[in-house]
């Protein structure tokens, strides 16, 4: 059962997705942004972007629904494909899968692709402070009742690491650095996952061997796959 500690007036579960639209908004202004600057935006970018969002969500549901199916929720109702239960992991999976697609077809390019990638942790960030308002992907119980909390708000705390994962990316694409994005997203996103999945209190989403959640699998797969992208970087100079 989630904790009513982090709902805040009548925003509830079923109003998440008002948020995450809002992030999928800044995500798409973002990413033009960086593509005009360098003028390398073109119009497969909003045929690529529409296809991110659809296997992003179907994604994200998808993991949700495996790690989860122990709860046996009823995945034909609309309000659970339009309301709250995401992984964003798993969407992010399912984005990966198109964008190596579109990377093949040459809908995008991967230059376009490190450009474009500030905008992913800005974007998460906003969708993060939307489960501390719905109050799921909460945290642990704490001794915080000093400031007025009684679990750990690891949702602020991811999404403030995410907003500096952006500032950093953005700081790539500013000294056009771009070809770094990639890489450096995926470890430290995977380092910050990781970590923030410790202070984690729901276990909806799986925890194996009574040690490490899916969320951590993952993260531990990001970590690996960044660092032997700069290996190879490292050798092929």
């Amino acid at each position: 059962m989630r904790p009513l500690l982090f709902q805040i007036g009548s925003f509830s579960l079923y109003s998440y997705p008002l948020l995450w639209g809002m992030a999928w908004g800044l995500a798409y202004r973002l990413c033009e942004h960086y593509l005009l600057i360098r003028n390398e935006y073109n119009r497969k970018f909003l045929l690529y972007f529409v296809g991110i969002f659809i296997t992003g969500w179907i994604g994200a549901k998808v993991l949700f629904l495996i790690v989860s199916s122990h709860n046996h929720l009823d995945q034909t109702s609309a309000s659970f494909w339009l309301g709250g239960g995401f992984v964003f992991l798993g969407g992010l999976i399912g984005a990966t899968l198109f964008t190596l697609f579109s990377l093949k077809k040459k809908w995008i390019s991967l230059l376009q692709l490190n450009l474009m990638l500030p905008a992913l942790p800005f974007a998460h960030a906003v969708g993060r402070v939307g489960c501390f308002l719905a109050g799921c992907c909460y945290g642990k119980q704490c001794d915080l009742h000093a400031i007025g909390l009684d679990r750990y708000p690891v949702q602020l705390m991811e999404s403030a690491g995410l907003v500096l994962i952006g500032l950093w990316l953005h700081r790539n694409n500013k000294n056009k650095n771009e070809q770094k994005n990639l890489r450096e997203y995926l470890i430290s996103y995977g380092i910050l996952r990781f970590s923030l999945e410790f202070l984690r209190g729901d276990e909806i989403r799986g925890v194996y061997l009574n040690l490490l959640s899916t969320s951590q699998i993952v993260s531990i797969a990001m970590i690996s796959i960044g660092v032997v992208m700069i290996y190879r970087t490292k050798r092929s100079l």
